[in-house]
């Protein structure tokens, strides 16, 4: 699933693209999204073209990539 096409479930709701648990998006919040508050995911990664992630998988993401580095 592209990002413009994130699985609307309800006002703000989306559906996370890695394990379909359903999540507030907080894009049109007055604050902006949860998601913009934590660290960037590496692009090499995760491709955002597939969607959002919730937060657990997010930090679960985050976590595996801190983890282990990147090869340049």
């Amino acid at each position: 699933m592209k990002a413009d096409e994130v699985a609307r479930v309800g006002s703000n709701r989306s559906r996370c693209s890695a394990c379909g648990a359903s999540f507030h998006c907080g894009r049109d919040d007055p604050a902006g999204c949860w998601c913009a508050r934590l660290p960037t995911l590496p692009s090499d990664r995760y491709a955002a073209a597939a969607g959002c992630l919730c937060e657990a998988c997010l930090r679960r993401m985050l976590d595996a990539a801190a983890a282990k580095p990147r090869l340049a």
